[in-house]
């Protein structure tokens, strides 16, 4: 899930991990990857969730750390980094209290991991994906099974150790990372201008990323009217060793909506806008969206149609732990998810219905530690693709094998 999220029930939430990111998100510790939804540029609740990888720190061993930045139409809060509502999560990790006894925190990666205070024992909190924290004083760390460690001072991200045992601590200046180390070798630096001290960009081992930003007009709604009433600084260009840049212009549509034009080498613009009312989506690149709520406390019916009139659809009912899709071809399937026990947000069952009437179902069981044991699907699907046989085999990668037609 992408930062931003609101807190629900903690087994609500990891079920809803795998119905908009994919059942990699329950792997243990921090992903490391970028964060996904169902349908790319778009979260859960409807509201603009871009996310994009801009680099990678190889610090040798198999530790790749992801440059990963994010934006989301909702997010009230600007990035020291990257300005208003951005976020450059290796950077910006933070563990907040939501509540009494409910916290939320941001991973480095950027995806979102819920807290619930342990009724026993009051400075141990309990999380998704296995993670629990322990909390003394302004110090939270939190510590997954399999050996990852982040601590956090004032709710700022201060160390991460990895299972290995490798220790990479942040050390910040004016309030923000002024430079990340490990065994005081510096392998990221925030460059800033020594006048202003805003941040002109990152260095890390033979790579510098250059950021500028830009102005960001904030709509509001007055009498039923959408008007400019100021701007915001926001990230408006990164540029890379290599030449290149990626540009993010701010602006409004024909209606006064807010408009996200994202520019990227060799591809055309993408254009995304949303409803300044309640920052849900409206389109993006040809998509027009339609956003729901069939039921209360849930996440958002999300139906999309392009201009060749094709529809698409998602929505997950956490209540019932089912996930619905339609696809472009009119192709419908319902997934249902374990919301309990060792097989929480594993599938359990699925039925998909096929435009031409066909019905394919699938029904998986597992033991008592949540470990697959019977998947009723076929083995082996086949599929003939022009000139390519592919051969779909459960849980793997599909197999292609080139036809020749020998007159």
């Amino acid at each position: 899930m992408a930062w931003g999220t609101p807190l629900k029930a903690l087994v609500t939430l990891a079920v809803l991990c795998v119905g908009a990111g994919g059942a990699d998100v329950f792997a243990c510790g921090v992903n490391w990857r970028l964060p996904k939804d169902h349908f790319d540029g778009v979260n859960e609740y409807g509201v603009v969730s871009y996310w994009e990888q801009i680099g990678e720190i190889d610090l040798g061993d198999d530790l790749k750390l992801p440059l990963i930045i994010g934006f989301q139409s909702d997010r009230d809060w600007s990035s020291p980094y990257l300005g208003k509502g951005w976020i450059l999560p290796l950077l910006d990790s933070n563990i907040v209290q939501v509540s009494e006894n409910e916290f939320r925190q941001i991973q480095p990666d950027g995806y979102t991991i819920n807290f619930g205070r342990d009724g026993k024992k009051p400075n141990v909190i309990r999380g998704q994906q296995g993670w629990t924290g322990e909390i003394k004083g302004d110090v939270i760390t939190l510590y997954a099974t399999c050996g990852w460690k982040l601590t956090y001072q004032q709710g700022k991200l201060t160390s991460i150790t990895t299972p290995k045992n490798r220790v990479l601590s942040l050390l910040y200046s004016d309030g923000k990372v002024a430079e990340l180390r490990e065994q005081g070798r510096i392998v990221l630096q925030v460059n800033t201008d020594p006048a202003t001290k805003q941040v002109t960009g990152v260095t890390y081992g033979k790579d510098k990323i250059g950021v500028a930003l830009g102005d960001k007009p904030k709509v509001e709604v007055v009498a039923g009217q959408n008007v400019v009433g100021g701007m915001a600084k926001s990230l408006g260009d990164l540029q890379f060793s290599d030449g290149t840049r990626h540009t993010y212009q701010f602006g409004v549509n024909d209606k006064l909506e807010p408009l996200l034009k994202v520019g990227m080498p060799n591809s055309e613009p993408r254009n995304i806008s949303w409803n300044p009312m309640n920052n849900q989506i409206s389109s993006d690149n040809g998509w027009i969206y339609a956003i729901s709520f069939p039921s209360k406390n849930t996440n958002a019916k999300i139906e999309r149609t392009n201009l060749q009139g094709q529809s698409e659809m998602w929505f997950y009912d956490g209540e019932k732990g089912t996930n619905y899709t339609r696809d472009v071809s009119g192709n419908t399937t319902e997934h249902q998810w374990f919301t309990s026990g060792f097989a929480t947000g594993r599938l359990r069952h699925s039925i998909t219905y096929v435009s031409n009437g066909k019905r394919l179902e699938r029904k998986l069981s597992y033991d008592e530690r949540g470990n697959l044991i019977r998947d009723s699907a076929p083995r082996y699907t086949l599929e003939v693709r022009e000139n390519l046989l592919v051969i779909n085999k459960n849980s793997s990668l599909p197999i292609y094998i080139k036809i020749h037609n020998e007159e």
